[in-house]
């Protein structure tokens, strides 16, 4: 009945859903799924205080209820509050380490806060979930990239290209701007140790000469060869255009 009270408010059936909500909630007051399906309806109907207090009556008596923890970061939300909702995304994935896809939402509220360490800290978790997972790698590449770890970005880049068998196009295009970004490098950079990164991540002595990475060098050409046989023609200029502008730099 919990399943068919939510299939009714996602197609509008709203006196069908009322009927359920209350049905659940008669027969099993003190569940939590219970708890969460009323909250659902009063989201859905407008009552955000109602959901919202139900909300806190849950959490009063369970204050581990993880299905009302989440309704409470969907409330503030849907209300907008998107600093409450990011505070509780975290109190939430404290408490629940294992929860992955929470790991992925709260990576995603930390990029749109403008924190990019901290978001690279939730990509990385995200990947301990999920390793064999291409897009996990590719949104740890992205997250350390905006936080200025190119070397870190370009690995999870390589990694994810590899899962996906070369298939991924933003870990493409993230390989070729790391390895931009590092002046052709592929991800290097200078360390504290007085020594340069070579290709690959690999260390060279200093003043010594890093070898070649050929690993942008294949993603360019993996991205044009895919472009020419799926993108419209019109579009390849314009790649052609963009990667050499990445060698040049």
């Amino acid at each position: 009945m919990e399943q068919v009270g939510l299939a009714a408010i996602d197609a509008g059936a709203m006196r069908l859903a009322a009927s359920i909500v209350v049905a659940v909630k008669s027969q099993f007051p003190d569940s939590r799924r219970a708890a969460r399906l009323v909250v659902v309806f009063l989201e859905a109907v407008g009552e955000a205080e109602g959901a919202d207090a139900e909300v806190d009556a849950g959490l009063a008596t369970a204050p581990d209820a993880a299905l009302l923890l989440k309704r409470r970061v969907a409330g503030f939300k849907t209300a907008g509050k998107a600093g409450e909702a990011l505070d509780s995304l975290r109190e939430y994935c404290d408490t629940f380490q294992a929860d992955g896809d929470a790991w992925g939402e709260l990576r995603e509220g930390f990029t749109g806060a403008g924190r990019p360490a901290a978001a690279a800290f939730c990509a990385e978790e995200g990947v301990l979930h999920a390793p064999a997972c291409a897009a996990t790698h590719t949104a740890a590449g992205e997250a350390h990239y905006t936080a200025g770890a190119i070397v870190a970005a370009a690995r999870h880049f390589e990694a994810a290209i590899a899962l996906s068998g070369g298939e991924d196009v933003r870990a493409l295009y993230g390989v070729c701007c790391c390895s931009a970004a590092a002046g052709g490098g592929g991800g290097g950079g200078s360390s504290s140790s007085g020594k340069k990164k070579g290709g690959g991540g690999g260390e060279v002595a200093a003043g010594g000469e890093a070898p070649p990475d050929p690993v942008p060098g294949l993603a360019m050409k993996m991205l044009l060869q895919k472009y020419r046989e799926e993108a419209p023609p019109g579009l390849v200029p314009f790649l052609e255009a963009a990667l050499a502008g990445m060698v040049e730099r």
